[in-house]
């Protein structure tokens, strides 16, 4: 997997285990996920569903198991090397923007201004941004829901009418 996508990462057949014998914890299962440039994407499942490794494994914070990863054109799943760099080039100039349950701490104004922002980031400069969260409203902002379970992608859905982060209840 060599191919250039800028902004974009693309995902296939990756794992993660956590511990060893009966205390491993499989976090992810052979994820296959496509992300295009500039895209607004929300990872969307319940805790425990391997919402945030599979975020912390495309950022380059933690490594795969198994599988390949292709990152704004980069491959990051062979070598500590290759995911110090991207994990540098995402945070100096980024074509991909990471967020944690953006609002998931916040009152209802407030996570609306941060899901506007990255609304805005994402349309305004072409900058991905990918989403963690387990409220499905918020995740009504987004351009593209994955939603996991068990570590494992059940679903993928394409929106084609985002709502305007101003506009959503939860």
């Amino acid at each position: 997997m060599t191919e250039h996508m800028r902004g974009g990462a693309r995902l296939r057949g990756v794992s993660k285990t956590y511990g060893e014998g009966g205390a491993a914890v499989r976090a992810l299962r052979e994820v296959d996920l496509d992300i295009s440039a500039g895209e607004f994407v929300a990872i969307l499942g319940p805790s425990g569903s391997g919402k945030t490794t599979l975020l912390n494994i495309i950022g380059g914070i933690e490594s795969a198991d198994r599988g390949a990863i292709v990152v704004a054109g980069q491959d990051i799943s062979r070598g500590e090397q290759q995911r110090v760099s991207i994990a540098r080039a995402l945070a100096t100039d980024p074509d991909l923007l990471l967020a944690d349950e953006p609002a998931g701490a916040l009152d209802v104004a407030t996570g609306r201004r941060v899901l506007e922002l990255l609304q805005q980031t994402s349309r305004a400069t072409g900058c991905g941004v990918i989403m963690v969260t387990h409220n499905e409203a918020t995740a009504e902002v987004a351009d593209h829901v994955v939603r996991m379970r068990d570590g494992a992608i059940v679903s993928t859905d394409r929106n084609t009418s985002p709502a305007d982060a101003a506009t959503i209840h939860w």
